[in-house]
């Protein structure tokens, strides 16, 4: 307000308000942008030397470890993978089956399992011929099949302890559009919807789950977390 203008009497009429000129405005609108910048760089330069202060750039200690023995029916396990002086500590999934080749897998390799320094666990179905001998093999850590089930839904019983019970509510309830179903045979039956008419719900959603539902039984009973930080669930026809 003092900037702006500066209050005067007449003396032959009331207050009056005189207008400060112009270039007098401008030079205190510079001056008051001008504060304000240099406010905000003091204040930018504060913050990143205590963020860097705060960063901690020392590379984690090794701590020994020992891995879990897989029983004989889980799957292959191969030696650990140390680079340099530092232990893997992201495992990558790879799920469903193995396609695209090894032009594919090969940029899984170089751009996430080296750039990353992970470990690599193979969670797969049948392996086509063409690819018995594909390079993924050799780089994991971790083999662990997963059964060709014609009837998904047989795989979702063993959540259930092989109860069956769970079937007869998502039949009744699903559509032939249920994606959520996906991978599973469809049911129908006026009674308890148990009738198999041999085609299966569109998609493969319960597929996709179920593999998740095993690398999580897989990540629990070999203990992994306490050896990995981060887990990438990813699949085999992905370019990187």
């Amino acid at each position: 307000f003092f900037l702006m203008s500066k209050r005067r009497r007449r003396k032959d009429g009331p207050l009056m308000v005189a207008r400060t000129p112009k270039a007098l405005v401008a030079v205190g609108v510079a001056l008051l942008i001008g504060f304000h910048i240099l406010y905000n760089v003091r204040t930018s330069l504060q913050l990143g030397s205590a963020f860097h202060t705060s960063l901690d750039v020392t590379q984690p200690s090794v701590v020994p470890f020992e891995l879990p023995s897989e029983k004989a029916n889980h799957g292959t396990t191969n030696t650990t993978t140390i680079r340099g002086n530092r232990r893997p500590t992201t495992l990558v999934i790879l799920t469903g089956d193995l396609r695209c080749g090894e032009k594919a897998w090969n940029s899984l390799h170089k751009h996430v399992l080296q750039v990353n320094h992970a470990d690599l666990a193979l969670l797969i179905g049948s392996t086509r011929p063409q690819y018995q001998k594909a390079s993924v093999f050799s780089w994991a850590q971790y083999h662990w099949p997963v059964p060709d089930y014609d009837d998904w839904a047989d795989a979702v019983d063993l959540i259930f302890q092989g109860n069956q019970s769970w079937r007869v509510p998502f039949y009744q309830m699903a559509t032939p559009q249920s994606t959520i179903l996906g991978g599973i045979h469809q049911y129908r039956s006026n009674k308890n919807g148990t009738n198999h008419n041999g085609t299966s719900f569109e998609g493969s959603v319960a597929v996709q789950m179920m593999i998740r539902y095993f690398a999580s039984q897989k990540i629990q009973e070999l203990n992994l977390t306490r050896r990995y930080q981060k887990f990438v669930i990813t699949r085999a026809d992905h370019y990187y």
